[in-house]
């Protein structure tokens, strides 16, 4: 799978020349191998706890989601042990709850039957070695109920050349859906504050 390539496609077809890209999680680190790969289209860079490809994440991370994986096939095993991570700990407190456990069932479940042979490809050297040669304006946000590996990637993104970061407190990875106001006003000042007269 490579989603760069997917997304210049849908791009193409919906005849958009030039975009402000949003992305979360992973869809945060799709955002920025995009914007590296093809920075003519990008105008501005909005990643929300995103994930980072060539991040070397921390050994609790990897061992968290090494265990993860080791549950397999056993979906529901998986998404209960998943979902207990601190980065999920205010959402499952929350009336969202029930929403992201199915979400998460869904995906789990197509992860391994319809999706068991794919593999992400992200263009190369890694986003993490080419963060100098962001051109696009960047907004960076999280939560901060998060595993420590979100402020090392948030570390990182000092390097692009024209970034903000924004946190919001109490948040955790599933910030778009505990505090969508909040974050829809923080992109909202972003966009403004980049807007031309």
């Amino acid at each position: 799978m490579d989603p760069v390539r997917d997304l210049l496609g849908l791009l193409h077809h919906l005849q958009l020349n030039k975009i402000t890209l949003i992305g979360h999680s992973m869809g945060g680190e799709l955002a920025l191998n995009f914007t590296l790969a093809h920075p003519e289209m990008v105008e501005q860079l909005i990643v929300i706890a995103p994930s980072l490809s060539g991040y070397p994440y921390s050994e609790a991370f990897l061992e968290w989601m090494g265990a993860v994986n080791a549950l397999a096939p056993d979906i529901s095993r998986m998404v209960e042990f998943s979902l207990e991570g601190p980065n999920y700990a205010n959402v499952m407190a929350s009336e969202h709850r029930d929403f992201l456990i199915d979400l998460h069932t869904r995906y789990m479940t197509r992860v391994f039957t319809e999706w068991r042979s794919f593999e992400f490809i992200w263009p190369q050297p890694p986003a993490f070695d080419r963060l100098e040669q962001v051109a696009a304006p960047t907004l960076f946000i999280h939560g901060t109920i998060e595993w420590n590996d979100i402020l090392g990637v948030a570390k990182e993104f000092e390097r692009v050349p024209s970034v903000q970061f924004a946190k919001v407190e109490g948040a955790d990875h599933m910030i778009t859906m505990t505090h969508a106001s909040e974050l829809a006003s923080i992109i909202e000042r972003f966009l403004d504050s980049n807007r031309e007269d």
